[in-house]
C-alpha cells in the first residue's frame, strides 16, 4: 500500500479525480462572483437613476431662474436705471419703486427664491423687492447676505460675462456654519464691453437640503453639489470636498468610479448639469451592497467544503482500484526486456519509453545508412565536377556502387540559383538549414524528374550551388545542338514549374556540350563563369546559355572621356541647354556601362569620373545652401550601394536630374518642381494620421533635413505648419455641415477631437465649437454637436 502511494502514476490519478471534483467548487465561486456583480450593478443603476432624477429637477429649477433673469434684463425700468449718467432724480425713484414691484412678483412666483438683488454699476446702488441700499450700505449687505468683502464683491460685478452658481459659506458666532446659495449674472445694455449691472438671486438652502435628503438611497450615503470653483453643498456634515471630487477632475473621469471616503471603499457616481457649471455627485459605501450578498456567501462556503471533502475521499479509492493492473503490466515489461526500473518515471511513461527506444534504435540505424550513402554519392559527383577522378577502373566501380548510370558519351552541366530578393523563402535568417534543405529537395525532385524522362541527370550540391550533371541518351546518331536545345527546353520547364507551383524563383545556367567524363570539369567551369556574368551585369533572364555570353571582351578606353564631348557638355550647361547636356550624358553612359566590361568596380570608377565632370560643370560648391543640397543628395553612397549595371545607370540619371534641377532653381530663382509634388502629396494624404515629414521625404526622394529647410525657404512656411493649415481648412468646410467634431477630426487626419481642438485653438485662436457657432449664427441655424 505504501509503495502504491509513492507512485507518480497513482498520485497523478488522485490529483485528476480531485480536479474533477473541483469543478463544482469553481461553479459555486462563479455563482458568488456573479451574484456580487449583479447586486452591485443594480445598486449602481439605482444610484445613477437617482442622480438623473436630481439633475432633471434641479436643472428645471435653474431654467426657471434663467427665465426670471431674462425678464429682469428686459425690464424697462431697470434698463433706464442702468443707463443713468447722473444722480437719481425723483422720477428715477419712481422707476426703482416700479422695478421693486416687479421683483416682488418674481419672488412670489418662485418658491425657491428668497430675495432678488439688483446692483447698478453707474450709481453703486443695490435694491431688492423691498429695500434700496446706497453705496455706503453695500459693504454691510455684502458681508451679511453674500459672505463677501466689499473688494471681492466689486471684483465680481466688474467681470465681463460673469455668470456663476455660488455656494457661499460663513462661520457664525456660535461656531456653526451658514450656507448661502446664490446665482449671479452680469447685466448689459447696448455694449457688451462692460457690464451695466448685476442681478443676484438668493435661493432657499433648506429646500435644496430637503430635496437632496429625499433622494438619498441610504442614510450612509451622501449627495453633493460641486460648482466650478469647487464650492460644495451637501446634506451631511462633510467639511471639505475630497481631492478626487475636484470639478475639473470630475469632468475628465468616468460617470462611475471607486475611491475612499471616510476610510471606506466607496462607489462615486456623478453627472454634469446641462444648465450651470455644476456636478451632481453621489457617494455610497461598497459595504452597503456587499452586505446583501453575505447570506449567499455563507451558503457557497458550506457547499465548497462538502465538495472538497467528498471529492478527496472518492479520488483516493478510485485511483487505488485502477492502479493495480498497470503495476502488473510494468513488472512484465521489466522482466521481458531486462530493464531496471526508473524511479523518476511513472508506469505508463516507463512502458512507453521502453518500446519507443526499440523503434528509435531501428530507425536511427536505417537513417544513418541512407544518409551515409547519399553523402558519399554526392562527394563522388562533386569530384567529377571538379575533375578529381582516378583511373577508369575506379570510376566504373564507383558508378556501379552508387547506382549511377551514364549511357551516353556527351555531357552538359546546369547550375541553379535561387532568387530571393525580398527574403520570402528565408525570412530573417539566411542560414536556416531546414528551410534551405526543403527548397533544395524540391528543386532536385523537379529537375531530375523532368530531365530523366529523356536523359540521365543527377543533382549535386557543391560549393553552395545546385549543379545538375546531364548525360545524353544513347542514340545511334548524336546531334550536339539538338541535345543542348532539348536540355534548355527541359530546364525552362523546370524553372516555370518551380515558379508557378512552388513559388520558387530560379535562374538556370547551361554549359556547352562536352565529351566524356573528363569534359564534365570544363562544363562546370562554364556554369561558374555564367554565374559571375549574371552577378556583374545584372542579367534578368531565368535561363542563360554559355554560348550567348562567350564573346571577345575588349576594354576600349578610347573616346570614353573625349575632351570634345566633355567641353561640349560643359558649354551646354553654362548656356542653360539642359536637354542637350542630357543627350550627351546618355551617350557617354552607354559607352561607360558596356556589358562587355566584366568588372563592376571598373564601371563604378568610370561613373565616379562622370559625376565629377557634372559637378565641375555646374561650378564650385561653396555656399551653405549648396552644401546642404549635396549632403541631402549623397551621390557617393548611392553609387557605392549599386549592385548591378542597371542600378548604376538609374543612380546616375537620378543624380544628374537632381543637380540640373538644383542649378536651374539657383540660376532662375524659381520654385522647384518637387515643392509642387510635396503640396500635391499633402493634399491627397492629409486625412492620414501618420502623415509626417519622413513619409513625405521617402516619397519625394530627399533627405528629411534638406526637405524641411528648403520647403520653408521656398514657401515661407514650415512643412508641419502647412500640413496643419491644409487640415484646418478642410475642417472648416466640414464644420459647416451637421457632423460631430470627433468624426471631423478623423476625416482630416487627427487622432482624436482633442488634437483637432488644440490645433484649431493654436492656428485660429478659437475652438471648433465656437467657430461652428459663429458660422451657424451667420446662417440663422445653430447645430452644436460635440
Amino acid at each position: 500500500m505504501a509503495k502504491n502511494i509513492k507512485s507518480k502514476l497513482f498520485l497523478s490519478w488522485v490529483l485528476s479525480y480531485i480536479i474533477i471534483a473541483f469543478f463544482p467548487v469553481l461553479i459555486g465561486s462563479f455563482v458568488y462572483v456573479k451574484s456580487v456583480e449583479t447586486i452591485h450593478h443594480e445598486v449602481t443603476k439605482m444610484e445613477f437613476m437617482t442622480l438623473e432624477q436630481l439633475k432633471s429637477i434641479l436643472d428645471g429649477k435653474f431654467e426657471e431662474l434663467d427665465k426670471t433673469i431674462s425678464n429682469i434684463t428686459l425690464n424697462q425700468d431697470i434698463k433706464l436705471l442702468m443707463s443713468l449718467q447722473k444722480p437719481f432724480e425723483p422720477k428715477d425713484i419712481l422707476r426703482i419703486i416700479n422695478a421693486q414691484k416687479d421683483l416682488s412678483k418674481f419672488v412670489l412666483s418662485n418658491s425657491n427664491i428668497v430675495e432678488i438683488y439688483v446692483y447698478l454699476n453707474n450709481e453703486e446702488t443695490i435694491f431688492t423687492s423691498a429695500y434700496k441700499y446706497n453705496s455706503q450700505d453695500i459693504e454691510e449687505i455684502c458681508k451679511r447676505e453674500f459672505f463677501l468683502s466689499y473688494d471681492e464683491f466689486m471684483q465680481l460685478v466688474s467681470k465681463k460675462n460673469y455668470r456663476y452658481f455660488r455656494i457661499l459659506k460663513s462661520d457664525t458666532a456660535d461656531g456653526t456654519e451658514r450656507t448661502k446659495i446664490v446665482l449671479m449674472q452680469s447685466l448689459y445694455l447696448n455694449s457688451l464691453s462692460n457690464p451695466s449691472g448685476t442681478v443676484i438671486i438668493s435661493l432657499d438652502g433648506n429646500k435644496f437640503t430637503d430635496l437632496l435628503k429625499n433622494l438619498e438611497l441610504t442614510e450612509h450615503g451622501e449627495i453633493i453639489l460641486v460648482n466650478s470653483k469647487n464650492e460644495y453643498f451637501s446634506t451631511g456634515s462633510i467639511k471639505a470636498v475630497p481631492d478626487y471630487l475636484d470639478y475639473d477632475l470630475l469632468k475628465q473621469t468616468d460617470v462611475t468610479f471607486y475611491n475612499k471616503w471616510n476610510g471606506m471603499d466607496t462607489v462615486i457616481t456623478h453627472l454634469s448639469s446641462d444648465t450651470l457649471d455644476i456636478e451632481y455627485v453621489s457617494l455610497i459605501p461598497s459595504k452597503i451592497f456587499l452586505s446583501k450578498v453575505q447570506y449567499i456567501k455563507n451558503i457557497i462556503y458550506v457547499y465548497i467544503c462538502i465538495c472538497l471533502i467528498a471529492g478527496g475521499i472518492a479520488a483516493f479509492f478510485l485511483a487505488k482500484r485502477n492502479f493495480s493492473p498497470v503495476a502488473n503490466l510494468k513488472q512484465m515489461v521489466v522482466n521481458a526486456l531486462g530493464k531496471s526500473e526508473n524511479q523518476g518515471l511513472n508506469e505508463f511513461k516507463f512502458i512507453e519509453n521502453s518500446f519507443k527506444g526499440l523503434l528509435d534504435e531501428n530507425r536511427s540505424i536505417a537513417d544513418n545508412l541512407r544518409k551515409q550513402r547519399a553523402a558519399l554519392r554526392n562527394i563522388f559527383l562533386s569530384r567529377l565536377l571538379k575533375g578529381r577522378i582516378g583511373s577508369g577502373e575506379t570510376v566504373e566501380e564507383s558508378l556501379k556502387a552508387y547506382e549511377i548510370e551514364f549511357s551516353g558519351e556527351y555531357f552538359v552541366v546546369a547550375a541553379f540559383s535561387i532568387e530571393d530578393p525580398e527574403g520570402m523563402l528565408f525570412p530573417g535568417n539566411e542560414e536556416d538549414e531546414e528551410a534551405i534543405n526543403i527548397v533544395y529537395s524540391s528543386v532536385k525532385s523537379i529537375a531530375e524528374g523532368l530531365m530523366n524522362e529523356k536523359h540521365k541527370a543527377y543533382m549535386v550540391e557543391t560549393d553552395g550551388l545546385m549543379a545538375l550533371i546531364i548525360n545524353s541518351a544513347e542514340n545511334m546518331v548524336f546531334d550536339k545542338d539538338g541535345f543542348k536545345d532539348d536540355v534548355c527546353n527541359i530546364l525552362e520547364k523546370t524553372v516555370n514549374f518551380a515558379r508557378s507551383e512552388l513559388e520558387i524563383v530560379l535562374s538556370a545556367f547551361v554549359s556547352d556540350v562536352h565529351y566524356g567524363l573528363h569534359g564534365i570539369r570544363q562544363a562546370y567551369s562554364e556554369t561558374l563563369q555564367i554565374l559571375e556574368y549574371k552577378m556583374i551585369i545584372g542579367e534578368e533572364s531565368t535561363l542563360i546559355r554559355y554560348d550567348s555570353i562567350n564573346k571577345d571582351i575588349a576594354d576600349d578606353f578610347s573616346g570614353l572621356y573625349n575632351l570634345d564631348k566633355e567641353r561640349l557638355f560643359v558649354n551646354c550647361i553654362e548656356a542653360g541647354d539642359y536637354k542637350g547636356a542630357k543627350e550627351i550624358l546618355d551617350e557617354m553612359l552607354v559607352r561607360i556601362l558596356d556589358k562587355n566590361v566584366n568588372s563592376i568596380q571598373l564601371m563604378k570608377c568610370r561613373v565616379f569620373g562622370l559625376i565629377n565632370m557634372i559637378l565641375n560643370a555646374i561650378g564650385e560648391i561653396r555656399s551653405d545652401p549648396d552644401m546642404h543640397f549635396v549632403d541631402g543628395l549623397d551621390p557617393t553612397n548611392r553609387l557605392l550601394n549599386s549592385k548591378t549595371v542597371m542600378d548604376l545607370k538609374k543612380e546616375v540619371d537620378l543624380i544628374f536630374n537632381r543637380i540640373m534641377e538644383y542649378h536651374s532653381e539657383k540660376a532662375g530663382k524659381q520654385v522647384p518642381e518637387w515643392v509642387t509634388q510635396v503640396d500635391d502629396y499633402i493634399g491627397s494624404h492629409f486625412h492620414e494620421n501618420d502623415l509626417s515629414i519622413i513619409s513625405i521625404s521617402n516619397d519625394i526622394g530627399l533627405s528629411v533635413s534638406y526637405l524641411s529647410r528648403a520647403y520653408k525657404r521656398y514657401k515661407k512656411i514650415g512643412l508641419l505648419d502647412y500640413i496643419h493649415k491644409v487640415r484646418l481648412e478642410k475642417a472648416k468646410e466640414l464644420l459647416k455641415m451637421d457632423i460631430c467634431i470627433k468624426d471631423i477630426a478623423q476625416q482630416v487626419g487627427y487622432l482624436d477631437s482633442k488634437a483637432l481642438i488644440r490645433a484649431f485653438r493654436r492656428y485660429e485662436g478659437i475652438t471648433p465649437g465656437k467657430y461652428k457657432e459663429a458660422v451657424a449664427n451667420q446662417t440663422g441655424t445653430v447645430h452644436i454637436i460635440d
